[in-house]
């Protein structure tokens, strides 16, 4: 799985908030929901969870699985 930051931005679009708005909410600072948001970070477990929190979604749904190709 890989955290899909579009998916963040999304989430925080249809709650009506902004970047900075999420940023209060979630204790993660702005740039770095910025930089997530455009797949130019990795977030630690502990920010997904803020993040998932304020934005009251769960772990996976800011996720995407990635598919291994078959082994034949």
């Amino acid at each position: 799985m890989k955290l899909n930051g579009e998916k963040i931005a999304v989430f925080r679009m249809k709650k009506g908030l902004s970047l900075k708005a999420l940023a209060e909410l979630s204790g993660i600072d702005s740039g770095t929901i910025n930089r997530l948001e455009h797949g130019k970070a990795s977030p630690r477990p502990r920010t997904v969870k803020a993040l998932c929190e304020a934005l009251e979604v769960p772990f996976e749904e800011l996720f995407t699985i990635i598919e291994q190709p078959s082994g034949r």
